[in-house]
């Protein structure tokens, strides 16, 4: 599916599928795996009513923290 054209059939898609975890998996949050789903997260939530993780703000937190921690050096010296 082509995620750039079809928006709104890839927030159905994920909106389906998120029921299905809910439901059949017991899951209790979502997290969208990939940075081309960037921007959907809100939407998918919004029809699901469970919090929604967005790829991108949740990797750019992760790098502020590393930074904000001092491990940056520590990590690129592995």
């Amino acid at each position: 599916m082509e995620i750039d054209r079809e928006r709104a059939a890839v927030i159905n898609y994920l909106v389906e599928e998120s029921k299905k975890a809910l439901s059949e998996d017991g899951a209790d949050v979502i997290i969208l795996g990939c940075t081309g789903l960037a921007g959907m997260a809100k939407k998918v939530q919004d029809r699901v009513k469970v919090p929604v993780i967005d790829p991108s703000g949740a990797a750019i937190k992760v790098a502020e923290a590393i930074v904000k921690l001092g491990l940056f050096n520590v990590l690129v010296r592995r």
